[in-house]
């Protein structure tokens, strides 16, 4: 009998304290991300704006162009300039630092989506970018005419 008491002690203890819950999935989207977030984030608050869709969009296609040139490397910075119609565009960029391979899987789209996603929070349709240092590197979202 004490051994079942024990047994059941512990099998309660387990799920009280997490250890019985299975581990959180991967990551499917970038979007699934919590905006609480430890790197340096500075917003633009001024310039051209569009909306989050647009610079979302441009974002993949950045992170997708690098992720399929063979990812991001110290002392490669990388520009693009994405059309966002109407004669606008958004320049994207990532200038490394000190740090060797810092693309891994998901965070070039996580990293830029904090520019976007911690700026201008009151509102999807009226975002100007901005910058995100995380140490490794100087991440940018800059939409313009």
């Amino acid at each position: 009998m004490q051994t079942f008491v024990t047994i059941l002690s512990l099998l309660l203890l387990f799920s009280t304290t997490g250890f019985a819950h299975p581990a959180p999935n991967a990551l499917a989207s970038p979007d699934d991300v919590p905006l609480e977030r430890r790197d340096n984030v500075r917003c633009y608050h001024g310039g051209y704006a569009t909306t989050r869709a647009k610079l979302t969009k441009a974002i993949d296609d950045f992170c997708d162009k690098v992720h399929s040139d063979g990812g991001l490397r110290k002392n490669k910075a990388v520009e693009k300039s994405f059309s966002l119609g109407n004669s606008a565009e958004t320049i994207i960029s990532v200038k490394p630092k000190q740090c060797s391979a810092i693309d891994k899987d998901l965070q070039c789209k996580i990293t830029l989506r904090q520019a976007v996603d911690e700026c201008n929070t009151d509102s999807a349709n009226f975002k100007q970018g901005g910058t995100v240092d995380t140490g490794c590197a100087k991440w940018r979202v800059d939409p313009n005419l």
